[in-house]
């Protein structure tokens, strides 16, 4: 009798310390989405696409996106910043409620056929990656004033982060585009925000 007793507290036990790891696990991960901070929302702004048709934020309502800043005629990390973009594209192609926003620094020269014309090069898919321009002195306000990052009239001197809006229209984090390891949890930011969605 005592022996059942005890086998049956020992599954118990058992069976207990199992519940907990998994729930732990579970919980874990749910919060995940939660310990990143909404660290600023998203103001309105308004832009061209590469079609030439007016584009603002409330095309991206309710999407998680990632917006870059880059321009056609650059030498630096613009390509390399571009491919990433393409390789976030094929790795989310599958899900609706993910997009990706590119926005010139040069938008003198990067018209909307311009721009449509390098995003071809790269395979973009424009129900779900945007091109965007517009004033330049526009754009410079909405770089430095809606998604804080560094912006300047000399297109040369823009950021090479990405920029990671939740469904909500708040920015949840900002990667290194040129860096692997940020690349990678750009990744993981993305598909715990896409899943809460």
């Amino acid at each position: 009798m005592k022996l059942a007793f005890k086998l049956g507290a020992l599954v118990l036990l058992i069976l207990s310390a199992f519940i907990f790891v998994v729930y732990t696990m579970v919980s874990k991960k749910d919060d995940d989405s939660k310990n990143l901070p909404k660290l600023s929302q998203v103001a309105p702004f308004q832009l061209l696409d590469q079609d030439a048709m007016p584009f603002n934020e409330e095309v991206l309502k309710n999407k998680v996106w990632v917006v870059d800043f880059i321009f056609t005629r650059c030498k630096g990390p613009c390509p390399l910043m571009t491919e990433k973009m393409a390789e976030l594209q094929k790795h989310f192609q599958e899900s609706e409620n993910v997009h990706f926003v590119t926005i010139t620094m040069d938008a003198d020269f990067d018209s909307p056929g311009v721009l449509k014309k390098f995003a071809e090069e790269y395979g973009a898919n424009f129900s779900k990656w945007h091109f965007l321009t517009g004033k330049s002195d526009h754009i410079i306000s909405i770089a430095r004033n809606i998604f804080k990052v560094p912006a300047d009239s000399d297109p040369e001197m823009h950021t090479t982060r990405f920029v990671l809006v939740d469904a909500d229209g708040f920015i949840r984090s900002y990667h290194d585009s040129l860096d692997s390891k940020s690349f990678d949890s750009l990744k993981k930011n993305l598909e715990l925000l896409e899943k809460k969605n």
